[in-house]
């Protein structure tokens, strides 16, 4: 019960259609499913996890899981018109 209370409230906090997890040197694989679980657990419809490191982003949907490398481009339905090529977002600095 002190569980489920728990991960009530902290999905209250999590208000959001799009969760993006940058990875850190500190994640693992294992903290990183954990986060994606839960994420998509409170309702949050989508969560790109960021590897700076592989150039790559994961797209966790209900769906599909792609992941897309450096060539393919980031389009979201829940942002109509939005789309970036991976290569171009981490090209972008972020000051």
């Amino acid at each position: 019960m002190l569980k489920k209370v728990l991960l009530s409230a902290r999905c209250a906090a999590l208000r959001s259609d799009l969760a993006i997890e940058v990875v850190s040197e500190y994640d693992t694989d294992h903290s990183l499913k954990r986060k994606k679980e839960r994420y998509l657990r409170c309702g949050i419809q989508e969560v790109w996890i960021v590897s700076t490191e592989d150039r790559q982003v994961e797209v966790q949907h209900a769906r599909l899981r792609p992941r897309l490398p450096g060539d393919d481009e980031l389009n979201i339905s829940l942002i109509p018109g939005f789309r970036i090529s991976v290569q171009r977002l981490f090209e972008l600095t972020w000051e």
